[in-house]
């Protein structure tokens, strides 16, 4: 069940089974973005990634949010980029890495695809 107050798009079973799965192991989930349709998943002050209309369309569980060198972004690191395209084109069921849009088109995200890794990812 998405948090109260959000207003994105319907999600998947997976991902209101992640969700569910993310609360009981005590992350918070904030409803955010323009338009409150967006869902951040949160432990404590460490945000670890965000469900939107775009990992939503793409049939992902979650977008992934890096946390390297006491920074935190939602975009791959440049000097991940090669790694995560890697990653996406060996393993397409488990990962996506898509191209940003407007202002963002050339920064790239990835989206966790499989709930069984999103699940594993955040089982802290």
């Amino acid at each position: 069940m998405p948090p109260d107050g959000y207003k994105g798009r319907p999600l998947s079973d997976d991902q209101e089974k992640f969700l569910k799965f993310v609360r009981a192991k005590g992350f918070t989930t904030d409803v955010t973005g323009r338009k409150q349709g967006a869902i951040r998943i949160k432990k404590g002050a460490r945000d670890y990634g965000y469900i939107n209309s775009v990992v939503i369309q793409k049939y992902g569980i979650i977008g992934y949010r890096f946390e390297l060198c006491g920074g935190h972004v939602d975009a791959v690191p440049d000097e991940l980029i090669r790694l995560v395209e890697l990653l996406s084109a060996l393993y397409p069921d488990e990962w996506f890495c898509h191209p940003g849009y407007g202002d963002r088109e050339k920064k790239r995200f990835l989206i966790v695809k499989s709930l069984r890794l999103a699940e594993k990812i955040l089982d802290i």
